[in-house]
């Protein structure tokens, strides 16, 4: 009979893991101190697949000992991004690097997501869910969102990290450039599962244009092991591919890409905490499951231009067919008083100004209180 005790499986998967992340670190070791001979500090991409070097930056060692590239001033005038890496953004469709932001600043977001998950804030509007990943008759939580934690910790719009993720927009889309929504999601140590092969605007209302930008920020450090960025360079330039819920599981609030892509050239953006990535919304992405030992959270901002109504004939039928559960639970709450409180808060942060912001949020919000339940 083989040999087994309980937990086995579990306890080599978590070998393996820790092998593979060390080889990693020493990988990325060497490669960075080639960086430093050279004279050059970024983040880089294998031989093959795109590259930037982005010069200005420093080598830091985390608390475990590994090696970080930062940026060494926070307080920053002017422009961001140097045209190098807007040209770069225009052709990839997305950009990886530092975001100028203290290291004080970045434990208090950190702080701040965390205490709202653990009370799970805006779970009575729709705001907080959770991914299920169902084993037979084993269901376990593998990650949780939540939508919009600016209106529960309203200190998050005051922080550089969110100022300097504003200039970033403006400085790709213009200064009309206004963040349209945010989110943060934590996926738990070993069991956060991948999330799918997507574009975002295949989440967006198709009756709009969508010209936006979404900046990801990681509050530790990522990479390939426990749920690092990945994109699939110049995949913005084709239209909204197909996209369907992950096996046809209409109750999740996932969407994956269904139309036939190369993903063999997707290209991982390791980051050290505080790093961000930059992504166009028809840009393919998606991150690994988090296999590492501890959670790995981040805090995502979606900026936009005004928003307009677009000449095209589409329609997403991925989106009229779904049936999520947070979704049917912020509709009730809309209707129990919840949609003069969007109001307040929308109109509060200045997002209701612009009329076509206001046209969006009516014809979105009116949306939402037809479905039924």
């Amino acid at each position: 009979m083989p040999f087994s005790f309980p937990g086995a499986e579990i306890q080599i998967h978590r070998i393996l893991n820790r092998t593979a992340r060390t080889m990693w670190e020493c990988l990325a070791g060497r490669r960075l101190q080639k960086l430093r001979r050279e004279g050059r500090f970024g983040f880089m991409v294998s031989s093959g697949k795109p590259q930037l070097n982005i010069s200005g930056y420093h080598e830091a060692r985390t608390s475990d000992g590994s090696r970080v590239a930062y940026e060494s001033s926070v307080e920053r005038e002017g422009p961001i991004l140097s045209d190098q890496e807007i040209e770069f953004f225009r052709e990839q469709g997305f950009l990886s690097r530092p975001l100028p932001i203290a290291r004080e600043e970045l434990a208090n977001i950190k702080g701040t997501l965390e205490d709202l998950f653990k009370t799970r804030a805006g779970e009575n509007e729709g705001a907080y869910t959770q991914k299920i990943n169902s084993s037979g008759n084993m269901n376990s939580v593998t990650a949780s969102e939540i939508l919009n934690p600016v209106n529960y910790a309203p200190s998050l719009r005051k922080t550089k990290c969110f100022q300097n993720a504003l200039k970033i927009a403006k400085q790709l889309l213009g200064n009309q450039a206004f963040c349209f929504f945010d989110f943060a999601v934590l996926k738990k140590p070993s069991v956060g599962v991948a999330t799918p092969w997507h574009q975002d605007e295949a989440f967006r209302d198709p009756q709009f244009e969508s010209n936006e930008v979404t900046v990801w920020v990681p509050l530790q450090d990522v990479d390939v092991y426990n749920g690092c960025m990945q994109f699939v360079p110049g995949s913005q330039r084709a239209g909204v591919l197909r996209h369907d819920s992950p096996n046809h599981d209409l109750s999740s609030t996932a969407l994956e890409c269904v139309d036939s892509f190369d993903h063999t050239t997707a290209v991982p953006c390791p980051l050290p905490a505080g790093g961000c990535t930059i992504h166009h919304p028809r840009t393919l992405h998606g991150t690994g499951p988090n296999l590492s030992d501890a959670p790995r959270l981040a805090y995502i901002m979606v900026f936009t231009l005004p928003l307009k109504l677009t000449n095209k004939s589409q329609n997403f039928v991925w989106l009229e067919q779904k049936r999520v559960v947070a979704s049917s639970r912020k509709r009730r709450w809309m209707r129990r008083g919840g949609l003069f409180i969007t109001v307040w808060r929308r109109m509060r942060r200045g997002e209701l100004i612009k009329n076509s912001a206001l046209s969006y949020a009516v014809k979105r919000t009116s949306r939402i209180l037809r479905k039924a339940p």
